[in-house]
């Protein structure tokens, strides 16, 4: 008796079904083996998939155990905080900068950046928010003179907007990359350590910071191992009566290494605990 045609195309097929089934098998005793190959890989689709929005996911009927939920990474309580390097008697400079470009009451920090949507896959319409803190670094007086001239303004200064950060240093020029590292050592034991990025700029920067914020919060912004500035790459300044002279004895070479321009750069918040680090060796 012939075979249907039909018949006989399905006993051809059938060692690959078979195949097929037998790896599904072997599959499914690994992941029982494993003991959780299922729960690793739903926390790495809901990390993929948002984390937030995904929720825990069930345990496979491979597992007894109770059901666990996905732990996600905290999100940094401030996008940005700004450090502003300031001299003591600059009361001027802070209080303008307080009304313009710091005045965040002005650019409305609550409302939602247009461009800052979740990636599509995450399936959610939650928008980022930037949030901004704005911060003046000032040192030590130098002397009486300075004591006694500004010591108790800034301390009315202090008590007024609560944004003044005193570090032990005498406040002079020279010592500008110390009241930096101290200034970083402060906000390492305050609430500002949860921030995604810090920026360092000088008091007489004009700062534009909505655009700033509006990038900083977009999905595709790095976020980790990041610099961003005006990268200079200059000579070194051998003019001994200048305020910025190297000696050929500290850096002999004739141009320096690339750098991001002083007045002004922004750093993730992992190459500032990097940076921090190395200070204290």
């Amino acid at each position: 008796m012939s075979v249907p045609p039909t018949i006989f195309r399905g006993i051809m097929v059938c060692p690959w079904r078979v195949l097929l089934l037998a790896l599904c098998g072997m599959i499914c005793v690994l992941a029982q083996r494993a003991g959780g190959f299922e729960d690793r890989f739903c926390q790495s689709r809901s990390r993929w998939s948002g984390g937030i929005e995904a929720g825990p996911c069930r345990n496979s009927r491979f597992q007894d155990r109770s059901e666990s939920p996905v732990t996600t990474q905290a999100v940094p309580k401030w996008t940005l905080v700004v450090l502003v390097m300031s001299a003591r008697p600059h009361f001027v400079q802070r209080r303008l900068i307080r009304e313009t470009w710091a005045n965040t009451t002005a650019f409305k920090t609550d409302r939602r950046m247009p461009n800052a949507t979740v990636p599509e896959r995450t399936g959610g319409t939650t928008l980022s928010v930037p949030t901004v803190k704005v911060l003046f670094v000032v040192g030590m007086p130098r002397d009486s003179v300075d004591d006694g001239l500004h010591s108790q303004r800034l301390q009315r200064e202090q008590v007024a907007h609560h944004d003044l950060v005193l570090v032990p240093v005498a406040d002079v020029y020279s010592n500008l990359i110390y009241k930096l590292v101290c200034a970083l050592d402060d906000i390492s034991s305050s609430e500002y350590n949860s921030t995604s990025f810090v920026m360092k700029v000088d008091d007489d920067t004009y700062l534009d910071l909505p655009p700033l914020l509006f990038d900083l919060v977009h999905p595709r912004h790095p976020r980790k191992l990041h610099l961003q500035g005006q990268i200079w790459k200059s000579p070194p300044i051998r003019n001994s009566t200048h305020k910025n002279w190297v000696p050929e004895a500290y850096y002999p070479l004739d141009t320096h290494l690339p750098y991001a321009h002083g007045a002004h750069y922004l750093l993730s918040k992992d190459v500032v605990d990097l940076l921090f680090g190395m200070s204290r060796i």
